[in-house]
């Protein structure tokens, strides 16, 4: 069955048009329908109440209608269906859990004509046969009229689909599982359902819960869980294939109303089944005279009790049991030649027809039996009685106690969970003094989790929160800090001096110990003082200290008993000559919007300053200098558009280094990250833009890309790459570039999928599982916001897709054509906060991995509009053709596809690599008299764009065989 908190649903009874100049519900922000008022029409689930959202105090709902408020907006938290049958509902002043905490509303249409008697199953004429006002039929696909409700079923777990059944206009309830106990129906544990209930909850519906194969199998357990977990349930679906006396139905029903005072629908029902074993007159289950006569007898008084049970809301016999419980039979040959004696059965001769035709079977005729006849015949209350509407209660969950202890351990604070939320009117903290309690904290702010930092106690002392709900109803929770013993100290420090200005410590760890104090003199046994106090790992870097002096050290422990003694002996260390930095290595440079980043390896107690020209040749001028050992610099003081050039120097007081090789950077608008995978070997892509890391797993390699190399993913769980933290966090408007050539279509593979796992992730899957197209999708602890195309993958030809955001609207291009958009996100990357999971080729979920060959990842920090989408396929070089030239002092040569170039000249120069249609591939170095590797490309013509250090330009065409 489904269950869902309080929402708001408002039934609409036979008039679908009659009441559009008035609203089904209104509600108002005082008492007594005071204040601002707003109205609600029926279907729509308002899941944003804007200034009414915690502010609805009464409301009037109109006859024909029920309405379900639930405090969170998506249905869950607190909810409670009202219902508007025989007169207007006027609420003056809102329950307790419900004043001023609304903040979901869904409105339906009642249908008044619902009696209690209804029919499993989906064939039309069985349904009016039997003058049923209800039905279901195990999914969500069929419809009801203006005499019949149909009532959708969440058969499964996976179908049908919570979209379908809330999609549904004229539907008030849902039923939740179908025998969840049973391996060939829903088979699925209670875990899971309670876990699942949720998403009932979210569809504003009046809820039922699982049905199981008998209730004794299950219902206890389930009901015990949705309770302490404060989920609605509003009435109980049952099914009862009870092959009993009437005494017997009677008292397992009201053995199930006791237990849980709510509604009961009998969903599936017959005086016994095919796997009962009680007696029947003729001796075997066919329909002659003497068992379809005691079928009419046990049917009759089986109805009876039905019907007199005011806690019996509604049911549907189940017809296919066995020929002797039939309500409706089939009469053909093939019938006939299962009952030999048929001609002399005297119900049939006179049974009515419901309809006939012909089939493999002969002719088919359809009738009623005596006990079908008796239950068209039979009078039927109506469906719902207020005297047994179950009114959802709420109890406090339970809060559980942490605590966190100051670095200084002088205190503690006392955390809680929030489980909460809303609906409580105060937390009480407490301690125990003896055999009382002290309150030492209280607050009646829900948002508020935690106390003011409280004394450390000298002793292990019992704390409690005391949760105290909206109508007074009171949980508590008690748990003990402990304060442990003093610790020993470490008798294992030891350490080593590894520049001039730094010492590192180490030692192992001992029992109860928390903490450390690191302890520092000029001296032995002189004065030492704490120069780290309260370190939690097993190692520490001094650092700042002067070349060529020995210091002294000892370590003490720390918990939240005290300090432990100083460590002794102390140990000696001295720190190294200083001597003047080597040459700076691996200096990398990227060109992002309005910044050129800058990294390189770093040097030991060392600073370094970066220099600055517009002119390869100067002069340069300085622009930063770092603090010590920072190997890194961020210039935003440039101009998109302007090629920059730059130097680096590392000095400390013992010397400097020469300068570094010029280094080239044009910024432009919008770039962010970019890997072209032109490297061709390595395990760590270079981002040109963003200078971001990357690292290639284990069987992630090389291959053929679409310009150049690119990265070969083969589908297994260690093929993939790895992209830094963070790189989305700061982006909003985006777009993502990519070309990919798969080798494989797999459902739910990624080209990428950036994310702290599967409730917070924004990915690209060519094949999702539910129509084998192209999809984008992010999702931050909610529902997933999709692009969805009609694109099915085509495996073996590269292909180009881009995502595009900006504001609301996302765009998905397939080859330079939309195939897809969505128009109202409200999610974007900076919604992910700082990801720590960035993948290409692997998902957050355990999907299949990639199987394909990746190219030109791009990410820029805008919304590319279509003609920019175009261009990525062929960005172009204006080249004059008629001035290239092969310059001898520059000698370039293949082998293995790879293009190698030798500087013979007399100065060092930088290179940029184009593709013959002006696609920038690769860039670097050109040192004097050294034979450089400009990567592994295709056969083809490539155009090499080189600049000397004197400023001179040049440009050369190269065959790549």
């Amino acid at each position: 069955m489904l269950k869902k908190y309080l929402l708001l649903i408002v039934c609409f009874q036979l008039f679908p048009s009659v009441f559009l100049a008035q609203s089904p519900l209104n509600v108002f922000t005082e008492e007594n329908y005071g204040g601002n008022t707003q109205s609600y029409e029926i279907f729509t689930i308002y899941k944003d109440l804007g200034t009414f959202d915690n502010n609805i105090k009464s409301f009037k709902l109109r006859q024909g209608y029920m309405a379900t408020f639930a405090t969170s907006s998506d249905g869950t938290g607190y909810s409670r269906v009202f219902r508007a049958d025989d007169s207007d509902l006027e609420v003056a002043t809102m329950p307790a859990y419900l004043q001023g905490t609304v903040s979901f509303i869904r409105v339906m249409a009642l249908n008044d004509f619902v009696t209690k008697k209804g029919w499993a199953g989906w064939v039309a004429d069985e349904v009016s046969a039997v003058n049923a006002t209800w039905r279901y039929d195990w999914s969500a696909g069929g419809a009801g009229n203006a005499t019949l409700e149909y009532v959708p079923i969440k058969q499964n777990l996976n179908w049908p689909s919570f979209g379908e059944i809330e999609s549904k206009p004229n539907v008030t309830h849902v039923l939740g599982y179908n025998e969840p106990d049973r391996p060939d129906q829903s088979n699925i544990s209670l875990e899971t359902v309670i876990a699942n209930w949720k998403y009932y909850m979210q569809s504003g519906l009046r809820l039922g819960a699982p049905a199981y194969s008998d209730p004794y199998n299950g219902l206890w357990g389930f009901m015990g869980e949705a309770e302490a977990n404060n989920l609605r349930v509003d009435f109980i679906p049952i099914h009862s294939y009870w092959s009993r006396d009437q005494q017997d139905w009677s008292w397992r029903l009201d053995d199930v109303w006791n237990a849980f005072h709510r509604p009961i629908w009998i969903t599936e029902w017959n005086n016994g089944a095919n796997w009962t074993n009680e007696a029947w007159p003729s001796g075997n289950r066919l329909a002659t005279d003497a068992n379809v006569q005691k079928q009419l007898t046990d049917i009759t008084y089986i109805l009876n009790i039905l019907e007199s049970k005011p806690y019996v809301e509604r049911y549907s016999i189940y017809n296919w049991v066995e020929d002797c419980r039939a309500m409706i039979l089939i009469i053909n040959d093939c019938w006939k030649s299962n009952n030999p004696d048929w001609q002399n059965y005297e119900w049939l001769k006179t049974a009515p027809v419901i309809s006939t035709w012909v089939d493999d079977c002969g002719e088919n005729t359809k009738v009623l039996t005596p006990a079908g006849v008796y239950y068209r015949d039979h009078a039927s209350a109506k469906a719902f009685n207020p005297s047994s509407e179950y009114v959802p209660t709420w109890n406090p969950l339970k809060e559980n106690l942490t605590f966190t202890v100051s670095e200084d351990f002088q205190s503690v604070t006392i955390n809680w969970d929030g489980n909460n939320g809303e609906l409580v009117n105060k937390y009480i903290v407490q301690r125990k003094s003896g055999f009382s309690w002290v309150t030492i904290y209280e607050s009646t702010d829900y948002t508020i989790l935690k106390t003011t930092p409280q004394p450390m106690p000298a002793q292990t002392t019992e704390y409690r929160i005391r949760v105290i709900g909206k109508d007074n109803t009171e949980t508590s929770q008690n748990t003990f800090f402990t304060v442990k013993s003093i610790a020993e100290a470490p008798d294992d420090l030891s350490g080593q001096a590894i520049s001039a200005k730094k010492i590192s410590l180490n030692w192992s760890a001992v029992t109860n110990a928390d903490a450390y104090n690191i302890k520092r003199s000029a001296t032995s046994g002189g004065s030492f003082e704490t120069v780290a106090a309260y370190v939690t790992d097993l190692s520490y870097l001094d650092t700042g200290l002067e070349p060529e002096t020995t210091y002294y050290y000892k370590i003490s422990s720390f918990n939240t008993g005290g300090e432990s003694p100083d460590s002794s002996p102390e140990i000696m260390i001295k720190t190294m000559t200083l001597t003047a930095p080597d040459e700076i290595t691996n200096v990398l440079v990227g060109s992002g919007d309005a910044q050129v980043k800058m990294k390189w390896d770093v040097i030991e107690d060392s600073q370094y300053e970066i220099l600055r020209s517009e002119s390869q040749v100067g002069p340069f001028e300085s622009v930063v200098i770092t603090n010590f050992e920072v190997p890194e610099y961020t210039d935003l003081t440039v101009v998109n558009g302007t090629t920059y050039y730059y130097k680096v120097r590392a000095f400390n007081e013992a010397g400097q280094t020469p300068d570094s090789e010029v280094m080239i950077s044009t910024p432009n608008l919008g770039q962010h990250t970019y890997f072209n995978f032109n490297e061709n070997s390595g395990t760590n892509p270079f981002d040109q833009w963003g200078i971001h890391s990357a690292n290639l797993l284990a069987t992630a390699g090389w291959n053929d890309g679409k310009e150049g190399s690119g990265i070969l993913l083969n589908g297994s769980s260690s093929s993939y790459v790895d992209i830094e933290d963070g790189i989305i966090q700061d982006l909003t408007d985006f777009t993502i570039s990519v070309w990919v050539q798969l080798g494989a279509a797999s459902n739910w593979s990624r080209i990428f999928d950036f994310g702290t796992g599967s409730n917070v992730n924004m990915f690209l899957t060519p094949q999702n599982g539910g129509t084998g197209t192209y999809r984008f999708a992010i999702k931050n602890g909610g529902a997933e916001e999709q692009i969805n195309t009609s694109v099915s993958p085509v495996v073996g030809a590269w292909t180009h897709v881009a995502i595009t955001m900006e504001g609301s609207l996302g765009i998905m291009y397939i080859d330079g054509v939309e195939v897809g958009r969505k128009e109202d996100f409200s999610l974007n990357p900076s919604s992910l906060g700082h990801t720590t999971q960035n993948y290409i080729g692997k998902s957050q979920y355990p999907d299949p991995y990639l199987n394909a060959t990746v190219d030109e990842f791009r990410i820029y920090n805008r919304a590319l509009n279509p003609s920019e989408v175009e261009s990525l396929k062929s960005k172009t070089l204006h080249v004059d053709y008629e001035n290239l030239k092969s310059l001898g002092v520059y000698k370039f040569y293949t082998s293995n596809q790879s293009l190698f170039a030798l500087n013979s000249s007399r100065v060092n120069a930088n290179y940029q690599l184009y593709s013959i249609s002006g696609q920038l591939l690769s860039q670097g170095k050109m040192n004097v008299n050294e034979t450089v590797n400009l990567g592994y490309y295709r056969v083809g013509i490539y155009i090499v764009k080189v600049i000397d250090s004197l400023g001179e330009v040049s440009t050369v065409k190269v065959l790549v065989k």
